[in-house]
């Protein structure tokens, strides 16, 4: 067998004829250019060159003066078990091979006349070293697979197709608690769930019919029937045309599922809730934000996550009033001193012409209450609730002091009453349904109380005392377990009153979490319509008419028409008949067929005043993305978006004036440069059925190579800065089919986006073969090659050798290489590319510290 990988072989050849040794040296570095020899003249400097740079075959002579070859066998054999020693001597005799084998010679060969001896040693040294390189990879393998099944719950079997005969892996055998190796299929299946039994004859038997992996999740069953979830991938070995054998894999994923369903329900929970909720950390920026906290400000978890939350707050607050006080209240929550409680932040927030007053609540989370995130250690929990209402309804209570209003109040939340003279509690059904107890159910106030959370009721309990004997209201925020363990936040107050002749203590528990996730969610959405780049407008529908309900910042900058100019007014009242007429077409359309809708305008330039930058035709393109609003079942509303795409115009101008010079230069390269390339090449190979000479092989290379560069050179003008039409294309659908024209071997694709942008086809898909063809030829045969997504891009990463960072300025430049035999033209043709979609490429280290390319400034298709 020989080697099937270019990896050097290093020679150490022991003989006591230089000469011979010497000549040895070169027909075994002329037989394959893989040989490295380093020749020595003694057995004592072997040993010595086996110390500092052991090889990866020992080729040694018997007869030398001082230690022998035999000898010298032994002495290595004690320090190198398994290193390839080739006994290479013109003495010979049966005697002395029966000694090197039970030395452990690996090959013993007999200096003989004529050349061809050496073609006999050069195949035994490759034979040799590939047999060590197999069996340690054999053993690295074997000792992976028994580290991965001793680190996960994870196991193995194979079915012979023919016997129907399952092996099992140590792993898999302690999955399914068996001692035996081997069994009949049939009794494999008997360890599943009944009903799932079916199902894993028919994954097998698919396999072994489409030749294709099945991957499925089973049931394992215990004699405690009881059972656990164990994913098992099937993959088919084919030979012959047939499948022979089937691998299988299997893990227990029975903890996962587990996590998964809490996870699931806990976050049902959070997303259920009323009142907005978001977590800031300890360097105030947002980790958290729950779903309505975020459809209230129309932003996305990416979009909040890691962002700075004091430029929201001083956004949305109306007259900056309170801003100091939340930033204040922020840093008291995440002092670690647990007495320091921060008081309530009341906000005054301008929203729709009018007023609204939110309260904010800061709670500290530490890591065994933050649910959340437990990748946080230090945050809090702020919770935003509008209490216009409140406010209002509290003044109107200390100006009528009226018990029945109340009583009213305090019913629809959840009213409670405790009389200190019959220590008797009575609570609402509304209490009860918050505690999640039956309205029936009978509730002392000790009972109540542990409802509540640990590190909340002492204080709830203190504040009650203090209200019942000095007459001092409370009103706190706290968490309460329901009887069910769902957890709540609740708002709990309590107030001394006079009842007749005796005085008691009222009070109601409000359950604030939906609010404050509500408030937290519509904060977020106000600062992200406000501060877009993109100019964006909400259009109201109603009688058929299209009316401008609100514009954000960006729309005042780039029109100069503030909200006040526009709102309450229709497209055709603001930008005349005409365009008004085209713009409530496209809002019609949108409507009626209820789908988002894209289009482009085109401007006068004069159209547009508060444009920073003049363009060279008088002309600005926009490109609007309107989509529709349901209420109830019916579009009432329209949301859009446009942007300014001047910038992109100009380049597809740029290109078409290009396109008529790269067309002459191409001509003169596949035409005026090509043809004599054509000539000389069939001339050599005339010339070499003359003559045999190795100038004309050397001849016939560099022939070669310029025809690779002239290719280059075609392909760095074509598909460079010159595109075609763009359109939508997805960009996993483009990867995989590159993929499929290029010469990959045994390299691996993964692509991990279902991004869709706007690009041309074509070009992309030579970019991805560029750097597909890059991967493989720097990381060989068995990389793997990784395509997803970043912010505003995509990436393409492999886990070959990388490149190292001084050299990541320069790979890009045309006739850059670090192969032999590459133009340095691949990888320019890719920047290139980029560059005429306007794209910005650059080169980082991927995770398994191979290269990885990231292509940023992409347009995405929504």
């Amino acid at each position: 067998m020989l080697l099937n990988d270019r990896s050097q072989i290093h020679v150490l050849q022991i003989d006591d004829d230089p000469e011979f040794a010497e000549l040895t040296k070169t027909f075994l570095e002329r037989e394959d250019d893989r040989f490295t020899v380093e020749s020595v003249t003694s057995a004592s400097e072997g040993l010595q060159h086996l110390t500092d740079r052991p090889p990866d075959c020992v080729v040694s002579d018997y007869d030398m003066p001082g230690i022998d070859g035999l000898e010298f066998l032994r002495t290595v054999r004690e320090e190198h078990a398994d290193l390839p020693f080739i006994l290479f001597t013109g003495k010979g005799s049966e005697e002395l091979a029966s000694d090197a084998i039970s030395a452990g010679v690996t090959d013993y060969l007999q200096k003989q006349a004529g050349t061809e001896q050496y073609e006999l040693l050069a195949n035994r040294i490759k034979n040799a070293v590939q047999a060590r390189r197999e069996a340690r990879r054999a053993e690295r393998q074997e000792e992976l697979m028994r580290l991965t099944e001793s680190a996960g719950d994870t196991g193995g079997w194979e079915l012979d197709v023919a016997t129907d005969e399952l092996a099992l892996t140590p792993g898999g055998r302690q999955l399914l608690g068996v001692a035996r190796q081997r069994m009949p299929f049939e009794r494999f299946q008997e360890f599943w769930y009944p009903d799932d039994r079916g199902e894993i004859r028919a994954a097998a038997d698919a396999v072994i019919e489409t030749q294709e992996q099945v991957e499925g999740v089973w049931r394992l069953h215990s004699a405690a029937d009881t059972h656990r979830h164990v994913d098992i991938t099937m993959t088919p070995v084919i030979a012959d045309g047939g499948v022979t054998k089937v691998r299988g894999a299997i893990t227990d994923i029975t903890e996962y599922k587990q996590r998964e369903r809490q996870l699931s329900q806990y976050r049902d929970l959070v997303e259920s809730i009323n009142d907005a909720v978001f977590v800031v950390d300890q360097d105030l920026k947002i980790v958290y934000a729950n779903e309505k906290s975020l459809n209230n400000v129309g932003l996305t978890a990416r979009e909040v996550d890691g962002e700075p939350i004091m430029p929201f707050v001083e956004q949305y607050a109306a007259d900056h009033s309170g801003v100091a006080e939340f930033e204040q209240a922020l840093a008291t929550a995440l002092n670690d001193r647990e007495e320091e409680e921060p008081d309530p932040v009341e906000l005054t927030v301008t929203a729709g012409g009018s007023e609204s007053v939110f309260e904010h609540r800061f709670s500290r989370v530490s890591p065994s209450q933050n649910s959340l995130d437990e990748t946080v250690s230090k945050a809090v929990a702020i919770v935003a609730r509008d209490v216009t209402d409140r406010k209002q309804r509290e003044r109107e209570l200390k100006q009528t002091q009226d018990l029945m209003a109340e009583m009213e109040r305090l019913a629809e939340i959840g009213a409670w009453e405790y009389d200190p003279q019959k220590d008797k509690a009575t609570h609402t059904a509304g209490e009860l349904r918050i505690y999640g107890l039956d309205p029936e159910f009978d509730l002392q106030l000790e009972e109540a109380l542990e409802f509540y959370h640990p590190e909340d009721r002492d204080e709830l309990r203190t504040q009650f005392e203090a209200c019942l004997e000095t007459g001092e209201p409370y009103t706190t925020d706290v968490r309460v377990t329901r009887a069910d363990g769902e957890k709540r936040w609740v708002t709990a107050h309590g107030q001394r009153v006079q009842q007749q002749d005796t005085e008691v203590v009222r009070g109601y528990v409000q359950d604030i979490t939906d609010q404050k996730e509500r408030i937290n969610t519509l904060t977020q959405t106000e600062t992200l319509f406000e501060n877009a780049q993109d100019m964006l407008f909400i259009i109201e529908h109603s009688d058929d008419e299209f009316i401008v309900k609100r514009v954000n910042q960006a729309f005042e900058s780039a029109t100069g028409l503030s909200n006040d100019d526009l709102r309450g007014k229709t497209p055709q009242e603001l930008f005349g008949e005409a365009r008004g007429q085209r713009i409530e077409d496209k809002y019609r359309k949108c409507i009626e067929t209820q789908e988002s809708l894209s289009y482009e305008e085109t401007l006068a330039e004069e159209q547009v005043p508060n444009r920073d930058s003049p363009t060279d035709d008088g002309l600005v393109h926009w490109k609007t993305h309107i989509t529709p609003v349901k209420v109830d079942g019916d579009v009432d509303w329209i949301v859009g978006s446009t942007r300014d795409i001047n910038e992109r115009k100009r380049r597809e101008q740029e290109l078409k004036r290009r396109n008529k010079r790269l067309d002459e230069f191409t001509s003169i390269i596949s035409h005026d440069i090509r043809n004599p390339l054509n000539v000389a090449e069939g001339r050599l190979e005339l010339a070499h059925d003359d003559c045999d000479s190795e100038h004309l092989a050397d001849a016939a290379d560099a022939v070669d190579r310029c025809q690779t560069l002239v290719d280059d050179t075609l392909t760095l003008a074509r598909q460079g800065e010159q595109i075609g039409e763009t359109d939508s294309v997805v960009l996993s659908h483009v990867a995989e089919r590159s993929w499929r024209t290029v010469m990959t071997g045994s390299a691996e694709l993964n692509t991990e986006s279902g991004l869709t942008i706007r690009a041309d086809s074509s070009s992309l898909q030579r970019l991805f073969e560029n750097l597909f063809r890059n991967a493989v030829e720097h990381g060989g045969n068995d990389v793997a090659v990784l395509v997803g997504e970043v912010d505003d891009g995509f990436f393409v990463a492999d886990t070959g050798p990388g490149i190292p960072e001084s050299d990541r300025e320069d790979i890009f430049e045309a006739g850059y290489s670090t192969t032999e035999d590459g133009t340095g033209f691949g990888l320019r043709i890719v920047k290139e590319i980029a560059d005429a979609h306007g794209w910005e490429i650059t080169v980082t280290e991927s995770q398994q510290g191979g290269a990885r390319f990231e292509i940023k400034g992409v347009e995405r298709e929504v």
